[in-house]
């Protein structure tokens, strides 16, 4: 179907944009709209039920990007009714894949809401999806993202469980055709979330590491994901076992609102959240 090819190509410019320049009141606008066509479609004429279901995950996809645009700038009513309507609309896709992502973003947005329990049961709820079954990245992307749940929980075994899982179904990714929306997770996002999920225990040296790393692994082609890296890595030491002044910066990090609302590179979930003065920088934890 010709206008569900071009829906499906503009959510990926959706993506890029979120990838390079970070995420604005006019995409979160342009996402909503694109979510309303993809539904106009399906009342025009009859469509079988394969277009009718990828209408339905396209519809979710895009107000899944409104909805992390809205919690992006802390703005937790809009992102609610976002997150509502986008479950709905991927359960009735069946897409798995865009339920997961739906429910690492309902995790992100009952963190910033100080909602640990519920926090922790969606982002449970995201590594449970069947495309986390099936697929290792998804499994390695959700696992990760629970860790860092979990930490912020006060969940300490919990956490470290989470991320031993992640990390080995990060070595089992293999090559093969995905959604556009998790082009971000590669090692670099992985090592991110693990450095957030440290700093959050309190394991300061083993963070510093894990943000080096990091950083040493960034992708040209994902700029927004270098603000929260660079900023870290510029207070580390060489010295392996660091020194008290890293320790007070890696505190400090842990004491951001960015950390608080987790989602390291993007989710080093994703970033830094954009302030006034500081364009370029993102909230590090999940999309």
């Amino acid at each position: 179907m010709a206008d569900a090819d071009r829906l499906e190509a503009n959510f990926a410019r959706l993506i890029h944009a979120d990838n390079t320049a970070g995420l604005s009141v006019d995409l979160e606008t342009r996402a909503l709209a694109h979510a309303q066509h993809a539904l106009d479609l399906m009342a025009i004429g009859a469509a079988t039920e394969r277009v009718r279901k990828r209408l339905y995950a396209l519809a979710a996809a895009f107000t899944g990007t409104a909805l992390w645009a809205a919690i992006d700038r802390m703005e937790p009513d809009r992102a609610g009714r976002h997150l509502d309507r986008g479950l709905r609309l991927a359960r009735l896709s069946g897409d798995t894949a865009m339920e997961m992502r739906l429910w690492g973003h309902a995790s992100v947005l009952y963190v910033q809401q100080r909602r640990l329990p519920d926090a922790v049961a969606a982002a449970e709820m995201s590594s449970t999806t069947h495309v986390c079954r099936r697929d290792p990245l998804f499994r390695s992307l959700a696992a990760a993202r629970l860790a860092a749940v979990h930490a912020q929980a006060g969940e300490r075994a919990a956490a470290h469980r989470a991320l031993s899982r992640a990390d080995a179904a990060f070595h089992r990714i293999n090559a093969m055709e995905r959604p556009a929306f998790v082009d971000f997770y590669d090692r670099a996002e992985f090592e991110g979330l693990a450095g957030i999920t440290m700093l959050r225990l309190a394991r300061h040296e083993e963070a510093e590491g894990h943000l080096h790393h990091a950083l040493a692994c960034l992708r040209p082609e994902f700029p927004s994901q270098s603000g929260l890296l660079l900023r870290a890595a510029g207070h580390c030491p060489t010295s392996p076992r660091g020194s008290g002044g890293c320790m007070r910066h890696c505190r400090g990090l842990a004491a951001e609102p960015w950390a608080r609302s987790a989602r390291p590179h993007r989710s080093v979930v994703r970033a830094v959240r954009p302030r006034p003065h500081h364009p370029g920088r993102r909230y590090l934890l999940c999309r």
